[in-house]
């Protein structure tokens, strides 16, 4: 069966759980034409560098942070690739790796990129983190899951 997986990463341990049950849900015979795009989504500048006056990000702070974050993201990707291809056995072939194009705005880029790229299912981890924190900042699997636009959501802890 042909499927097209978007699978969002950010380099935190939940969501590199994802890669074994990506692989053993897409690894295996050479009929299966699944594809798997890896997509990461740059941070955003932290604000409470802002709000607590600590720092006060000049242009030579903002260009090292999105220096710094890019690599880190670009990294993300390529490990995440390698593990789904060497330890999976994921063909390479069949999957590409992605920057979100604009920063922040972490589930509306998911689901734009799942569906330019005509994905019928997103894969995420959840991210660990308080209850406290989510009920007040919300969930990037949360907000994927009040608005899936058609398309099937894996949600992995």
């Amino acid at each position: 069966m042909k499927h097209k997986l978007l699978v969002a990463v950010d380099g935190e341990p939940n969501s590199l759980k994802i890669i074994d049950y990506v692989a053993r849900a897409c690894a295996g015979s050479n009929d299966d034409q699944s594809t798997l795009v890896i997509f990461h989504v740059l941070p955003v500048f932290p604000a409470y560098y802002y709000i607590s006056g600590t720092v006060t990000p000049g242009p030579q702070l903002l260009e090292w942070f999105d220096d710094q974050t890019r690599r880190a993201g670009i990294a993300t990707l390529a490990r995440t690739k390698d593990a789904l291809v060497k330890q999976g056995g994921v063909h390479p072939d069949r999957v590409t790796t992605e920057l979100a194009p604009e920063r922040g705005s972490i589930a509306p880029q998911i689901l734009q990129a799942a569906a330019a790229h005509g994905c019928d299912t997103i894969v995420v981890g959840r991210q660990g983190g308080s209850m406290v924190a989510g009920f007040f900042l919300g969930s990037v699997v949360e907000h994927l899951l009040r608005n899936p636009a058609g398309i099937a959501i894996w949600v992995i802890d």
